[in-house]
């Protein structure tokens, strides 16, 4: 009787997500050296055989399929910011005006628009000298157009952020109010009134620092923060503090499960709480402003909640693989973003470090705990940025371990104590005077702290520089030292299944 020799059967992806985003990162890099589209075909052609045919290249073929595939949707998706002209002029052309964006000097009026050219939508920044354009509005204007350069530091981040040209309103004929108005447009104009009316009420009791900490802090407006706390913020290492990020919706996110947790203690089921924490996390990440680093964090936290609900286990690397990999689908270019790229190696560090050091240091009181997690939650996250800070801006400070550690605690109170003031006075009109003295403290004391941290006798920074080669040996030597590290504590821990969990070396 012959035999039929049996089919072997491939073993299911471990991280298929992370699979997904090699492939991404490999076509990426292809775009981005200007490599001919038909070198894809080659990969494409070897990546197929070897999925389909070879048992042990299944990673392999995958990774070479996809790196294809996302070089050519890429170069699509490009298109029309590649064969914009250099330069143009529109007249009487009809754009729509979203919202204001913060300028690069911050010393003129900027708008995020879209424009019709040749029947297809164009998004374009728009600068203009008119008053009053505000928000979600149609206006006819003449209009000086340029294509946004990638040697520009700050044309990358317009590209990155899904802008394809920038330019100037020469002449402003008429301004309407647009039919409808999108869900992140009607946020922003809400929180424009709430800042207006925080002003008037505030004003007499707080500083301009404090009202401007306030609106960084809490709402994500940089506009009435004076530039010499932004120079110290910056020069401590904790610029990150007044920058709306993951750091700011994950205390907003713990903030609302302790309310509902509270509210909701007699539902038995927990996937109201879920959902409720979703449509929380999704108003601050609009009302906000929708930075790179804050919708980063929503869709962390949105996967987290998805994973809750349906009772599965989170992996830390499947989680970040799966944002980062949402991130390029919506906008290929988003892999010039400086912020991204920060954003990603920062929690990156945290949760492959953070565990680490949790498992070496074990204090006893609650106390010593918390302060072992503030070091090392600063640690973890410098050893993951470090070679993009060397990279991009040729620092990094050192004093943000010690720095960090006040400013966290006394930012974790402001950032939500600020956001209930500003709520509180949109709908009452006024607070009592001492709640405004509280925040007056909560902020003074983090300004007077970056004061003291921005001197030289107090900071520690290093110089230096990186090309991407050296930032590719130097991840490559920190996962080496992780995984020498985390064996060694794995052998020698008397709780060896709990930090299998931890570290992931399961």
């Amino acid at each position: 009787m012959t035999r039929v020799p049996a089919i072997p059967i491939a073993k299911p992806l471990e991280r298929p997500a992370f699979v997904v985003l090699v492939g991404c990162v490999v076509g990426l890099v292809g775009f981005h050296l200007a490599l001919p589209l038909y070198v894809a075909v080659l990969p494409a052609v070897v990546g197929a055989v070897l999925y389909l045919r070879l048992r042990s290249g299944e990673e392999i073929g995958l990774v070479l399929m996809v790196a294809a595939a996302f070089w050519l949707y890429t170069d699509a998706r490009t298109l029309v910011a590649r064969d914009f002209p250099e330069r143009c002029e529109l007249s009487r052309a009809v754009v729509d005006i979203h919202y204001p964006v913060s300028a690069h000097s911050e010393s003129v009026a900027q708008y995020g628009a879209t424009v019709q050219m040749d029947g297809q939508p164009v998004r374009v920044l728009l600068r203009s000298d008119a008053s009053g354009i505000g928000y979600s509005t149609r206006a006819v204007a003449d209009l000086e157009l340029y294509r946004l350069r990638r040697d520009n530091s700050y044309h990358r981040y317009l590209l990155s952020e899904g802008y394809q040209a920038a330019g100037r309103i020469a002449h402003l004929y008429r301004l309407d109010k647009k039919p409808y108005t999108s869900l992140s447009e009607a946020m922003q104009e809400l929180r424009a009134g709430l800042v207006a009316n925080f002003e008037r009420a505030s004003a007499p009791c707080l500083s301009p620092e404090v009202r401007g900490m306030t609106y960084a802090l809490s709402l994500g407006d940089r506009s009435h923060l004076p530039r010499s706390v932004k120079e110290r913020f910056t020069d401590t290492g904790v610029a990150h503090v007044i920058a709306v990020s993951g750091y700011h919706l994950g205390i907003i996110y713990l903030f609302l499960s302790s309310l509902l947790a509270l509210g909701l203690w007699r539902w038995r089921h927990r996937r109201l709480r879920y959902v409720l924490l979703f449509l929380g996390t999704l108003a601050y990440t609009l009302f906000t402003g929708a930075s790179t680093a804050t919708v980063r964090a929503f869709l962390m936290s949105s996967l987290i909640l998805l994973a809750a609900a349906l009772g599965r286990r989170t992996d830390k690397v499947q989680l970040l693989s799966l944002t980062v990999l949402i991130f390029l689908v919506v906008q290929p270019l988003s892999y010039l973003s400086v912020g991204l790229m920060l954003s990603v190696s920062a929690v990156w560090g945290i949760l492959t470090f953070l565990p680490l050091f949790q498992k070496l240091i074990t204090p006893s009181l609650r106390g010593l705990q918390l302060l072992r997690d503030a070091i090392f939650v600063s640690v973890s996250a410098q050893i993951g940025v470090l070679p993009f800070l060397f990279m991009f801006f040729g620092r990094a400070n050192m004093s943000i371990v010690w720095s960090n550690i006040p400013l966290m605690y006394l930012s974790a109170v402001a950032i939500p104590y600020g956001l209930i003031l500003v709520v509180m006075v949109g709908l009452f009109g006024a607070v009592p005077p001492f709640l405004l003295t509280i925040q007056d403290w909560l902020v003074g004391s983090m300004i007077r702290i970056t004061r003291y941290f921005s001197l030289e006798a107090a900071s520690l920074s290093a110089g230096g520089s990186m090309d991407v080669v050296q930032v590719v040996l130097y991840y490559a030597i920190v996962v080496i030292f992780y995984r020498l590290a985390a064996r060694q504590i794995n052998a020698y821990s008397p709780y060896r299944h709990l930090l299998d969990e931890k570290v992931g070396l399961h």
